[in-house]
């Protein structure tokens, strides 16, 4: 199952996996995350607490540029995480990631809002979000199974 959606500045996929706990840590995690998605190329947690962390990721996108973004996270340890965009090459890049677990596995639905810091960027941008969030999806599945 795989789906896609757009609502003005986010894009929005749901798509089911195998393995809820792996789908978690894909993404809470920034040494998984960082192992398991192709375009993560390195982070630095600046600060972590019980239910947030504020971490820099570095990322190629789409082959094509090279950045270091900022974000402030929040996680409840099993099924949610959300982020925030401190500091970046783009104006917002805020986003949420939440699993619901079932007997065949999980449903994730990821929610990615992306705006440029200059108007011309934008369409650029957007096809950006969408191929990087496609990669997601498909290392994520093949990391934690299809669902």
């Amino acid at each position: 199952m795989w789906t896609q959606s757009d609502d003005k500045n986010t894009h929005h996929v749901t798509f089911r996996v195998s393995d809820p706990v792996c789908a978690y840590q894909i993404i809470a995690d920034p040494a998984v995350m960082a192992a398991s998605l192709p375009h993560v190329k390195g982070y630095e947690v600046h600060d972590t607490g019980p239910s947030s962390m504020e971490l820099s990721i570095t990322e190629v996108f789409v082959k094509l540029a090279r950045g270091t973004s900022r974000y402030k996270r929040r996680f409840d340890g099993s099924h949610t995480i959300s982020w925030k965009l401190l500091e970046g090459r783009q104006k917002m890049h805020d986003g949420k990631w939440v699993i619901t677990a079932d007997e065949g596995g999980a449903l994730v639905r990821f929610s990615n809002r992306i705006e440029a810091k200059q108007r011309f960027q934008l369409s650029l941008f957007r096809w950006v979000q969408k191929s990087t969030m496609k990669d997601i999806v498909r290392a994520t599945r093949r990391h934690c199974g299809e669902g």
